[in-house]
């Protein structure tokens, strides 16, 4: 049939796109750090560029619990600003593209051209990052002006991180770029998230100790590395908690106000909207209408066929009523045989 040959086709179309979303970052990256080389290879033969890449790789592979299941997180963004602040921009961004790391990319789960545009993302980031840095201030700067410098060039990054994982998600599964944008900013991860970026002043402690006493400041990343990662995991584990509880107690909420057999609003709710109806009306001089029914010989059918077939009778009949009244109407089993009908 037609339908079915057109969704593979869609399907299709719609994978192309993404895979030409991906090279259209990948190769420009590609060609700005070969370039790169080319006109400036001594830039390049740090050997501690070797180091930060292994550090980063390695913080990248510890596992971050999130609560938006569309988007990774990681805890190496110090040390990539670090790298930022430190390095030429070319450098930096070949650091960030070599070191980041994907557990699911070395497993093999994730096509060649999705793991080179995540790394391509994180790199186009970390250029943000140095280009305004490198703008506004340099490591010797004034206190007061590399911080500013500092945080500018951390919400840079940020941005441009966010804006381009929203919008694969967007080619991807179909999320709305500014569904993704609220998903990760909002409950206690997005508080989190924004309480993070203070690490963006720690990797200014990272830079300055790394001219003084060199590779050992890395290490100095340790111990807010370990706590960074504490505080996601509670942060994961209070919204899983809280998520938990919010759905355990709608779901007491219905239970309470609605029929278990029918599934229609019980009679405390039945009460409840007409108590409200009542008041409306009043203030606005205006009138509601209640009926209350029953269903004749429902007993007859209860003693001879049993309560079982009584049971389907009124889960057959109650829905059945409650489907012909219009919207905001009220229909209720008000226990028994007994329905109420609320018409405000």
């Amino acid at each position: 049939m037609p339908e079915a040959e057109e969704r593979p086709r869609r399907t299709r179309g719609r994978s192309i796109k993404l895979r030409a979303f991906e090279l259209a970052l990948v190769i420009p990256m590609f060609a700005y750090v070969g370039h790169s080389i080319y006109t400036g290879a001594d830039q390049f033969r740090d050997p501690l560029i070797l180091v930060w890449i292994a550090a980063i790789m390695t913080v990248d592979l510890l596992p971050v619990p999130t609560t938006v299941s569309s988007v990774a997180f990681s805890l190496s963004f110090p040390l990539e600003l670090s790298v930022a602040l430190l390095y030429p921009t070319p450098v930096a961004a070949l650091i960030a593209f070599a070191g980041s790391a994907d557990r699911d990319e070395l497993r093999r789960e994730v096509p060649v051209s999705r793991a080179l545009w995540i790394r391509a993302q994180i790199a186009a980031a970390i250029i943000a990052e140095s280009t305004v840095f490198k703008l506004l201030a340099t490591l010797d700067s004034e206190w007061w002006r590399l911080g500013v410098a500092v945080m500018l060039a951390a919400v840079a990054g940020y941005v441009v991180n966010v804006g381009f994982v929203s919008i694969y998600n967007h080619m991807s599964i179909g999320v709305s770029p500014t569904q993704t944008w609220r998903d990760i900013h909002s409950g206690l991860f997005g508080e989190f998230v924004l309480s993070y970026m203070g690490l963006a002043l720690f990797s200014v402690l990272v830079a300055t100790t790394f001219k003084e006493i060199g590779i050992l400041s890395i290490f100095v990343f340790i111990a807010p590395l370990a706590f960074a990662r504490q505080m996601f995991t509670r942060t994961h584990s209070l919204q899983e908690a809280t998520n938990e509880l919010a759905a355990k107690q709608a779901e007491n909420e219905h239970q309470a106000l609605h029929d278990s057999l029918t599934g229609l609003p019980n009679r405390m709710l039945f009460q409840q909207r007409l108590a409200a109806a009542i008041d409306d009306a009043r203030e606005r001089d205006g009138r509601i209408a209640v009926m209350l029914m029953d269903l004749d010989h429902f007993k007859e059918v209860n003693d001879a066929l049993g309560h079982h077939i009584g049971d389907r009778l009124l889960s057959a009949v109650g829905p059945r009523l409650a489907g012909a009244l219009r919207e905001g109407d009220l229909m209720a089993r008000l226990g028994g045989d007994e329905f109420g009908v609320l018409l405000p």
